[in-house]
């Protein structure tokens, strides 16, 4: 048998499929034997357990520790983190961590920041009134998608890590760059970016793709790349106050 399935079989056969891990419910008030803060679910929760949020407002900031690998945490559109006078709405050390359906005001510093967590994802989540990065990656493999970022007091998506995924992302209203990539082998597509203070895009880093992203209403350029084998293509730029695209590499 092909070592690559011996080995598969293995993993599976030691860490299962899923299938004991457990459920957890957070709700303002603590019934139905639902925690009544965030935080609560995550101290008790083993990795790759489930949150689930129920709609109400949770006035807390949250901390996923390293050894929560694999935890999910769902929201939906009503529930709300705010994290007023706190540094971090939402700070995540674990790796394969899964962001979903929240939203997250009035950060003191950082929306979600993740802090050595790779491989994670952070999908539908709208977050506004940061002090500081909307959301603010150090960690590689991150996927981060269809999120709603607005009035970020710095960035509104910041990476440093290879491997990245950014797209169908829409930013507003951000005092510093939409996006700020700092890592190889990353793809930026399909954002909305308006009405941010310096770059629409700034990307360091060598084999990206950017693409199918409409920049509009930048105060510097629509989208500056420094790195090489990198492809620019299709994407929509208009009223920069500098240049559309800059490509500070070697390669043209």
């Amino acid at each position: 048998m092909d070592k690559k399935l011996i080995l598969a079989a293995a993993l599976a056969a030691l860490f299962g499929s899923g299938a004991n891990a457990a459920t957890l419910c957070v709700q303002p008030d603590g019934n139905g034997n639902c925690e009544s803060s965030i935080q609560a679910a995550v101290d008790a929760a083993a990795a790759g357990d489930t949150i689930k949020i129920k709609p109400g407002t949770y006035y807390e900031a949250v901390f996923v520790p390293s050894d929560k690998t694999g935890l999910i945490i769902k929201g939906s559109k009503q529930s709300i983190i705010d994290s007023d006078d706190k540094s971090y709405g939402l700070e995540i050390q674990a790796d394969d961590v899964s962001v979903m359906n929240l939203a997250i005001h009035n950060s003191d510093d950082i929306g979600i920041y993740v802090n050595g967590g790779n491989n994670v994802l952070i999908r539908g989540v709208h977050i506004r009134n940061a002090s500081s990065n909307c959301i603010d990656i150090e960690a590689d493999g991150a996927l981060i998608e269809k999120n709603r970022l607005q009035a970020c007091g710095s960035d509104g998506i910041e990476v440093e890590g290879t491997d990245a995924i950014i797209s169908n992302n829409q930013i507003s209203q951000s005092s510093s760059d939409g996006i700020d990539l700092d890592g190889d082998d990353a793809v930026i597509e399909k954002n909305r970016i308006t009405q941010v203070e310096s770059d629409g895009i700034d990307a360091n880093g060598n084999n990206l793709v950017i693409t199918k992203n409409k920049i509009t209403n930048v105060d510097n350029d629509g989208i500056q790349v420094d790195g090489h084998n990198s492809l620019i293509t299709r994407n929509q730029i208009a009223h920069t106050g500098s240049q559309g695209i800059t490509n500070t590499g070697e390669d043209p």
